[in-house]
């Protein structure tokens, strides 16, 4: 018993130290995203420099989203601008750019709205058979290569 135990307790801090140490550099200087409101959108999304990925939330989205982005942000951050919606706060705003009751991602670019789609049209493909996910870490990193896809940042 005490063996199962032991080897439980290995495979337990083996999955936290790799987790740990993919993510832990993720977001040094802060979250993984920039928050943005309805009155800041035009200065800092339309109007922004460079490419603006915006996770609209309309649903508290799950915590697993900020893994992601927190990659897409330390790899793309001097490329690509990523803000974070609260869709339910302001969902009159929200619907501005179709977001209803779904998390959306929006693509900006030169002040306007290059492509949006919703997150369970988009994380569909990701899942396994009964939209499972085999390995938490692996569809992070599909997550990952389908939002740089979206972005056109690969």
């Amino acid at each position: 018993m005490s063996k199962i135990l032991v080897v439980l307790a290995m495979v337990a801090a083996s999955g936290y130290w790799y987790y740990h140490s993919k993510n832990s550099s993720q977001h040094p200087s802060g979250p993984p995203w920039e928050e943005v409101s309805a009155a800041q959108f035009d200065s800092r999304v339309l109007k922004s420099s460079l490419p603006a990925l915006v996770y609209f939330d309309a649903v508290e989205g799950c915590d697993g989203a900020d893994i992601v982005f927190a990659r897409l942000r330390q790899r793309w951050g001097k490329q690509l601008n990523v803000f974070h919606f609260k869709a339910e706060s302001n969902p009159d705003f929200a619907r501005n750019y179709g977001v209803n009751e779904e998390v959306v991602f929006a693509l900006f670019q030169d002040g306007k709205l290059v492509k949006r789609v919703e997150a369970p049209v988009f994380l569909k493909p990701l899942l396994g058979p009964d939209n499972t996910v085999s390995s938490m870490n692996a569809f992070y990193d599909d997550f990952l290569a389908a939002l740089e896809k979206f972005a056109k940042l690969n």
